[in-house]
């Protein structure tokens, strides 16, 4: 296990949270998180499988279909019931498509962005679940090279080609599974290159360990401010731009497994740990936390005369989404984790 990425998936999800809860200075910093949620989940699957036998197709997708889906029914469905209790129901087409995780696939913002709104990610997850195993037998025929070569290529197509789209389009391609799936394909790119770099005995420094953590937050900051203070890089901010800081920040993480630099040691924390452990409910379960507040507590709390009840949304809205994401955890994802292996097996 690299214990330093679970503390990353717990940091990166609360990152997402703060921009959907409309905290400023994350209005600008979603965007890296979602690539390295895509970037981590094929770096450690193509590591898991590196030297092992692939399972058959029908095993392996059966198995993360079945802990994907109900895990976003158990999201959707009180969404849907407050939506219609509250008369602000966002489509019966939209709802199945949503129920399906295939709303990313509908070019129509009120379709991918309808009732759980950040379930989009799921379905991207989906698609590259579904194609891994070919995946990776297709990329066990080529060497590092020519990997790193057909990746070049395809991010110098993507900044041809998306200053030539309107916005609303890159919009869409950006929640487009099959888009998302190159940043999956980008870990599993990462995990080869971990690979060659781990056969060389390395003796890294402590200085030189931190040095290396921070690398990757460095130019996320430096295309951050591109994409804000260069109108023409403004188009590139949610794509290829952060395959390079992600890819980096997996690939060190593995590296350093064990002999961290400051960060990493900081990253050890208990509390940081404990955060990663539930970082799927806490992506999952973001909105419905912000429904179960804004419609149902809130009002109670401005009742009773509590004036800060919304201007301190985004505090009140993680006082919810904490405790029913570890609670999610606890009582229902191990359990249905370890029934999907079950059903698929």
């Amino acid at each position: 296990m690299i214990r330093t990425l679970t503390s990353w998936r717990g940091i990166m999800a609360l990152v997402i949270v703060l921009f959907h809860y409309h905290v400023a200075i994350f209005q600008s910093a979603e965007m890296f998180p979602v690539c390295f949620f895509y970037v981590v989940s094929g770096f450690l699957l193509a590591l898991r499988y590196e030297t092992k036998p692939l399972p058959s197709w029908r095993r392996f997708f059966a198995e993360r279909a079945l802990r994907l889906y109900p895990m976003s029914w158990l999201a959707l469905l009180p969404i849907a019931a407050i939506l219609l209790y509250y008369h602000e129901w966002d489509g019966t087409p939209q709802f199945f498509a949503d129920l399906l995780l295939v709303q990313s696939y509908v070019p129509v913002k009120s379709y991918y962005f309808s009732f759980n709104t950040v379930a989009w990610f799921l379905c991207g997850l989906l698609l590259s679940y579904a194609c891994f195993p070919w995946l990776m037998r297709l990329m066990r025929r080529f060497t590092l090279r020519t990997k790193l070569w057909a990746l070049a290529a395809w991010i110098v197509l993507v900044l041809v080609v998306l200053p030539q789209l309107n916005g609303a389009l890159r919009v869409h391609i950006y929640v487009n599974p099959v888009m998302r799936m190159m940043d999956f394909v980008t870990g599993m790119i990462a995990a080869h290159i971990y690979q060659e770099i781990s056969k060389k005995e390395l003796n890294i420094k402590p200085a030189i360990a931190t040095l290396l953590e921070v690398l990757p937050f460095v130019l996320v900051v430096g295309f951050t401010l591109l994409v804000i203070y260069v109108p023409s890089a403004f188009c590139y901010e949610g794509f290829v731009i952060w395959y390079l800081p992600a890819g980096m920040l997996v690939v060190v993480s593995a590296l350093l497994n064990g002999r961290e630099g400051l960060l990493g040691r900081l990253l050890l924390w208990k509390p940081f740990q404990w955060l990663g452990t539930i970082s799927l409910e806490i992506y999952i379960f973001q909105i419905l936390a912000a429904r179960i507040y804004n419609y149902l507590i809130a009002p109670v709390l401005g009742h009773y005369g509590f004036e800060a009840a919304y201007s301190l949304y985004p505090l009140f809205g993680l006082m919810v989404l904490i405790p029913l994401s570890w609670l999610v955890h606890r009582y229902v994802t191990t359990r249905l984790w370890r029934w999907a292996k079950r059903r698929a097996s």
